[in-house]
């Protein structure tokens, strides 16, 4: 536990006002300002209230000592607070929903196809459900239960279209967008499991869920 300290912070007047004040890494109160939270106060008199102190990103929770105390007409208050260790369930559960928006992005983005050719298909999961649907209707035409249309072309990430005259043509692409997905989805477990593992904020942290994919 780190030491106490006193902060002294200059506060706006105004009656039913909600507060919160923002800290830097030092522990140095960096703004005051309204904000969703927890702290109303009456004008024209003192109060002793809980002020919402909210650390942004940093991998600190401020954990209050004491209470503050506003005195209104000097629209000056004084709080004691101490940082604490950020809870390890809770940074924990940010690593994971940074993995987690990591992993969406690939898919939006998409693998490119065919190889070296600068275009790329989205296989996000309504991409993959229509190329599914799209390949069960290409093997149906390849059994001969059905005509595929020789104009048929694909969507593209650019917007572009990319044509797929032959079933033979969707099978491939659909073959291609399961064998990107899987390869991914591979990499986003091992990640999951890392995280999952690691017992230290710090090595939580330090995880970048940006490599190996």
């Amino acid at each position: 536990m780190k030491q106490n300290a006193q902060a002294a912070m200059k506060l706006p007047v105004s009656d039913g006002k909600k507060l919160t004040a923002y800290l830097d890494e030092a522990g140095a109160v960096r703004q005051i300002a309204e904000h969703p939270a927890d702290l109303v106060y009456p004008a024209h008199k003192a109060a002793s209230c809980r002020l919402v102190i909210d650390n942004g990103p940093q991998l600190e929770w401020w954990q209050e000592v004491g209470e503050i105390t506003f005195v209104i007409d000097a629209t000056t208050a004084t709080r004691a607070y101490s940082p604490v260790d950020r809870p390890l369930d809770d940074v924990r559960a940010d690593g994971l929903a940074r993995l987690v928006s990591h992993y969406h992005g690939l898919l939006a983005a998409g693998f490119e196809y065919p190889a070296a050719s600068g275009r790329r298909v989205q296989i996000d999961d309504q991409d993959r459900a229509n190329i599914a649907a799209v390949g069960s209707e290409a093997r149906a035409a390849k059994r001969g239960e059905t005509d595929w249309p020789a104009n048929f072309a694909w969507r593209m990430l650019d917007n572009g279209y990319l044509p797929l005259a032959s079933s033979d043509d969707m099978i491939a692409l659909g073959e291609a967008a399961k064998a990107a997905f899987m390869t991914i989805r591979r990499a986003y477990w091992l990640h999951r499991d890392t995280i999952a593992a690691l017992g230290s904020v710090a090595e939580i942290a330090a995880h970048d869920v940006s490599r190996n994919w």
